[in-house]
């Protein structure tokens, strides 16, 4: 009787397109990294970003929205939390990616990296007039200031003048969506998208 061929753990080429596979010995390999190396390196659990990938994909992100948008230059700025990392955020930022950032911690982990002043984001949905550090911290570097209510306004202004700085701002507008009432899933009853959608999100009315 034969014995059973062992079972071989599935090819991952499909997946992430030639960063990871099985090599000939078997061993899964990460960017020709061997997996087991890192984990008896590092321990784990050990969270691993494939570089080429993230930049691939990054690239891949940028064109597809620069092929589509003829009106002018494309500024890709994801939020830094979902790229906690201070090294994927210092790839990106080679990649020539902004960022929008929330709190002191994000802004200081943002120009940390060396993300041009120009391609931040700073976005306090609402709370910006309390956060009078991190508003002096953006004026001073320059990084813009994202408003969402008018009383923002005052804060922002003082800031500046004490600085001797101009405030780099922009708007965020809270659109309408008229005649848009079929339910929306940011909210579990069947609230209109057209309501649902000026009590959640942050910005200044069309009014």
């Amino acid at each position: 009787m034969t014995a059973p061929t062992p079972a071989r753990a599935p090819s991952c080429t499909a997946l992430l397109e030639g960063w990871l596979w099985w090599d000939a010995d078997g061993a899964l390999r990460l960017e020709n990294v061997r997996i087991r190396d890192l984990a008896q390196r590092f321990g784990t659990p050990l969270y691993v970003v494939s570089e080429g990938r993230l930049r691939a994909n990054a690239r891949a992100f940028q064109q597809a929205f620069a092929s589509r948008w003829p009106e002018g230059s494309v500024r890709v700025l994801p939020a830094i939390k979902a790229n906690y990392g201070l090294a994927l955020r210092a790839i990106l930022t080679q990649e020539g990616f902004g960022c929008d950032v929330f709190s002191a911690g994000e802004l200081w982990a943002a120009l940390h990296c060396g993300v041009p002043p120009e391609q931040i984001s700073l976005t306090g949905n609402g709370t910006l007039g309390r956060n009078r550090d991190v508003l002096r911290t953006a004026v001073a570097e320059g990084v813009r200031i994202t408003l969402d209510h008018k009383d923002e306004f005052d804060a922002i202004e003082g800031i500046a003048r004490e600085l001797g700085r101009t405030a780099r701002i922009r708007f965020r507008l809270l659109p309408d969506f008229p005649n848009l009432l079929q339910p929306s899933d940011l909210v579990g009853d069947l609230v209109p998208t057209e309501l649902a959608s000026n009590a959640y999100k942050s910005g200044m009315p069309t009014e």
